[in-house]
């Protein structure tokens, strides 16, 4: 397995978390399964199998990471994204390419509008590589029925 760097700020501690939820944020943060760009595939059976958790507790901590904005989940897709994962990563031409075709593996699933707009101002290279090879990321259908 290739070993992969993943930045995590020192803030986490500063978080209102109970400890259990802050092991499973860093989890999330920092398992095999992130991508740098922070929207991949993830299971909650994968997680609580990683952890050795059981699944009931992986589910609580997720729902308190959920409410706290810290990730968006699709249940269907089981894609999970860390909402400010692109905040202070600004990869370079060579690294959106990469970021964009990891993205093309993943299911069909609404988070990637959600990304593709939180990487205009955070990501601004991959924003651009998402318009040419994800068009339907950045459909409006308001002005599509008009």
């Amino acid at each position: 397995m290739k070993d992969t760097y993943q930045r995590v700020y020192a803030r986490i501690w500063d978080e209102p978390w109970q400890e259990d939820t802050r092991t499973l944020a860093l989890y999330l943060l920092t398992c095999r399964h992130r991508r740098t760009e922070g929207l991949y595939k993830l299971t909650l059976e994968t997680a609580a199998g990683d952890l050795r958790w059981p699944l009931a507790k992986v589910r609580r901590n997720f729902r308190l990471l959920l409410s706290d904005g810290m990730v968006k989940y699709d249940e269907n897709a089981r894609v999970v994204w860390i909402v400010n994962a692109l905040d202070g990563a600004r990869p370079n031409g060579h690294q959106a390419t990469h970021a964009v075709k990891a993205l093309r593996l993943l299911p069909a699933t609404p988070l990637l509008a959600e990304f593709a707009a939180a990487s205009e101002s955070s990501a601004p290279r991959i924003h651009e590589a998402l318009q040419s090879d994800f068009p339907e990321a950045f459909a409006n259908p308001l002005t599509e029925a008009a």
